[in-house]
């Protein structure tokens, strides 16, 4: 055994703790989301995101919860999310109704529709995407 005066390696530092580290949460800053290549993307949720103001749909898009994102002003969706069963926009005071007045949705499959406190959509936006709409189940105002 060789007995050695050099000391070894330092230990290593330990990460500060949690409290200490700066903190930043997509929550609180994307501004932008653009799933339109995201072509396995079913189902999104991403309620309550209070700066996010824009959202490109994916083309394979089923169900989408977007719910109280009170920034939000655009909503496109990509190849007219012909399979969309479920649109919950609840709270989203800022929303255009120009999202919905031109003719890139396909509503032939949306069963649900939530557009209560979107005060800036109006009736005729609401009719341009409607108009498609044969499976309608469930529309709130």
């Amino acid at each position: 055994a060789v007995l050695s005066a050099t000391p070894l390696a330092a230990p290593p530092l330990a990460p500060p703790p949690l409290c200490e580290l700066p903190r930043s949460s997509l929550k609180s800053s994307l501004l932008l989301l653009d799933l339109s290549r995201a072509q396995q993307v079913c189902s999104l949720a991403a309620s309550g995101m209070a700066r996010l103001r824009v959202v490109r749909l994916p083309p394979s898009a089923k169900v989408v919860c977007l719910e109280h994102c009170s920034a939000l002003t655009d909503l496109r969706p990509t190849d007219g999310c012909p399979g969309l069963l479920s649109l919950r926009l609840d709270g989203c005071r800022q929303l255009r109704g120009a999202s919905f007045a031109d003719a890139s949705w396909s509503a032939a499959s949306l069963a649900e529709l939530d557009l209560c406190w979107c005060s800036r959509v109006e009736g005729r936006d609401v009719a341009s995407l409607l108009r498609g709409a044969t499976c309608l189940r469930s529309l709130s105002l």
